[in-house]
């Protein structure tokens, strides 16, 4: 136990404060840049017209220029074009503003219990009104189910003949 290993010792351990203060401040920065993320991380896809210019160019060569071709391939440009639109549409300013308030609201109801099951019984009660609504009300005439439900007693009394 001399001094000179008492002087080391405290260069170690003023060595080893600082590497804990630094791994703090990362610590840290890394804390505040996860906060900053979406709760729910969706990685943006590379590029959707990739995939599908090679297909689109071997429809072409082999000659399938019919109509359901073409559909396809028209559905596959809206489609394209509606992905590039809402990439468009998130970076705009008010976007970003309306996905902070969200996980603003989000963190709250995940660090307060009582705010969650309040959210989760309005949630049940608007589609309990609503399941209420849709039993008590009358069907549309236009409504799809009774469309099906008329072409197939047609077809069954046409397969009886």
């Amino acid at each position: 136990d001399s001094p000179q290993d008492g002087g080391s010792d405290s260069k170690e351990v003023r060595r080893w404060r600082a590497r804990v203060k630094e791994l703090e401040a990362q610590t840290s920065l890394l804390r505040r840049q996860l906060a900053s993320r979406p709760i729910v991380f969706q990685k943006d896809e590379e590029d959707p017209d990739d995939g599908d210019v090679a297909e689109e160019e071997s429809e072409a060569s082999d000659g399938l220029e019919d109509d359901s071709a073409a559909k396809i391939r028209r559905a596959r440009r809206l489609g394209r074009r509606c992905v590039r639109e809402v990439k468009k549409l998130r970076q705009q300013h008010i976007v970003g503003l309306v996905e902070h308030q969200l996980r603003v609201f989000t963190r709250k109801l995940l660090n307060r219990p009582l705010l969650l099951w309040l959210f989760y019984t309005q949630l049940v009660a608007i589609w309990l009104v609503e399941l209420c609504r849709q039993a008590a009300s009358r069907p549309l005439a236009s409504d799809p189910s009774a469309q099906l439900e008329k072409v197939a007693s047609a077809a069954a009394a046409a397969g009886q003949r």
